[in-house]
């Protein structure tokens, strides 16, 4: 015991108390990996609603370049150009 600090019993962390540390750490990681895959959802239908309307977009324009311009790129596409 002479290798402890000079604390006070109180100050001793319990299984019990690491038990309850442990739930809510999880708790945290569980909700942080919802958040993560919600976004990955967005992210892969925003791309794909964009590589389409891009193809489009190029298989027309060959034809009516003059008449078809591009759109401005879906807010959510910033990122993953």
């Amino acid at each position: 015991m002479e290798h402890l600090p000079p604390v006070g019993w109180a100050d001793v962390a319990t299984k019990d108390d690491l038990h309850h540390l442990e739930v809510r750490l999880d708790d945290r990681m569980d909700r942080l990996d919802s958040r993560i895959d919600a976004i990955d959802a967005r992210l892969s239908v925003c791309s794909g609603v964009a590589a389409i309307a891009y193809a489009t977009i190029e298989r027309y324009s060959a034809s009516s370049a003059a008449l078809v311009s591009l759109p401005r790129m879906p807010d959510c596409m910033r990122f993953i150009t």
